[in-house]
């Protein structure tokens, strides 16, 4: 979820879940929804639940999804971050 302007980019980033688990809460996250990758079946975004991760702890990138897409995650995950 985080770009360039995320404190420490490109030694930890900020991220939301992706499971093949529909909820009703969950952001369904289409094959045109990726710039590049994504997961062989269905994948959903958990907006509530965000994190951070070390790049060295990343070991494949499951791909990249369209700004317009993280920005629709983003705007989910404030509402969970009282914001």
């Amino acid at each position: 979820m985080s770009d360039d302007d995320h404190p420490f980019h490109g030694e930890e980033y900020a991220v939301v879940a992706l499971t093949s688990k529909q909820r009703p809460e969950a952001v369904e996250i289409e094959a045109d929804d990726w710039r590049f990758g994504g997961p062989p079946g269905d994948s959903y975004a958990s907006p509530w639940y965000t994190f951070t991760i070390k790049h060295a702890d990343i070991s494949s990138a499951q791909g990249s999804i369209t700004d317009a897409m993280a920005d629709t995650i983003a705007n989910e995950a404030t509402s969970y971050l009282g914001v």
